[in-house]
C-alpha cells in the first residue's frame, strides 16, 4: 500500500500484519513508496480468532456509536422546528 496511507496501515497492523519493507518508486502516477506488509497463514485458527475478536470489537463500538446517535437525535428533535406535510416550516 501507498506509505502515505494511514488509515489502511492502521486496518493493516490492527490484524497483525507487519512490515517487511518498501518498494520504492512503486506507484507510477506519482513515483511514491509502496509498504510490503506480510502476515502468518490467514487461514491459521489464530488469524481466525483475530478477525473473530476485532469483528465482536466492531459491533460493539457501533452499538455503542447507534446508541448515542439515537440519543443525540431524540434531543435534537425536541428543538426542531415543526414542519408541515410539504416540509416546510410553518
Amino acid at each position: 500500500m501507498r506509505v502515505s496511507n494511514e488509515g489502511a496501515q492502521r486496518l493493516y497492523y490492527k490484524y497483525g500484519f507487519k512490515n517487511l519493507g518498501v518498494r520504492r518508486n512503486y506507484y507510477q502516477d506519482n513515483e511514491e513508496d509502496a509498504l510490503v506488509l506480510w502476515t502468518e497463514n490467514i487461514l491459521a485458527l489464530e488469524f481466525d480468532e483475530l478477525v473473530k475478536r476485532r469483528v465482536e470489537d466492531l459491533e460493539e463500538s457501533e452499538d455503542g456509536k447507534a446508541s448515542q446517535l439515537s440519543t443525540t437525535n431524540r434531543q435534537s428533535d425536541s428543538i426542531r422546528p415543526e414542519r408541515n406535510r410539504r416540509g416546510q416550516q410553518p
